[in-house]
This record gives structure tokens, C-alpha cells and sequence, in this order.
């Protein structure tokens, strides 16, 4: 997971949970003085954040495609309570769930 990625789940309220052990990301600002650094959620943290959603049932993550792109769907017992498909992808898994919790805390209606 990139930096960019980490700061928008940290800015999108990402409840990061303690732990013992967590890798963070790190850009390099030539007009920083010190680089900016990004706590990087696990596998295991994102997917246990996006169940804490009311309104969704099931997760379904799959890698699909000639490029083998991970996609992570979420399915909505109420789908009129968002405002567009529960929908994340990325080039592992880490990262399709943490778009895939991006999209379903911003379209929470």
C-alpha cells in the first residue's frame, strides 16, 4: 500500500486499533523536512473494520482478469441506503479491501 492510500484512510477516520506489530509507508517531501509517514492497516484489520458496517451481509474478494486485479464487492442487506456499488480493487488484496471500506464510509447515506 502506497502512501496516498494510507493517508486516505487515515484522513477518512480509519479507527486504527493498537497493536503490536504494523508497517508504516513513508513519503519523501522535498519541501518537508522530515518525511511524511502513514500507519498501514493490516489484511486482517481492514476486513474486520468493513464487517463493523451495519448494513452489509457478505464480502465477496476475488483476483480476476488477464492481470490478475484483486476486487473486494460488498453486498448490502439494504442496498437503497447507498448512494453506489460497494466496490474496491487494487494489485493485492490489502489494498482492494481498503478501497473497497473507502467506498462504503463515503456512501453510507
Amino acid at each position: 500500500m502506497n502512501y496516498e492510500l494510507a493517508l486516505k484512510l487515515k484522513n477518512a477516520g480509519f479507527p486504527y486499533k493498537q497493536s503490536d506489530t504494523f508497517e508504516m509507508v513513508t513519503e519523501h517531501n522535498r519541501l518537508e523536512e522530515q518525511p511524511l509517514t502513514c500507519r498501514v492497516p493490516t489484511l486482517p484489520e481492514l476486513l474486520d473494520e468493513c464487517s463493523t458496517f451495519p448494513l452489509i451481509k457478505e464480502f465477496i474478494l476475488r483476483k480476476v482478469g488477464p492481470g490478475w486485479l484483486w476486487i473486494a464487492f460488498a453486498r448490502a442487506s439494504e442496498p437503497e441506503k447507498f448512494t453506489s456499488a460497494l466496490v474496491g480493487a487494487g494489485k493485492t488484496p490489502e489494498i482492494a479491501v481498503a478501497n473497497l471500506w473507502l467506498s462504503i464510509n463515503k456512501n453510507k447515506k
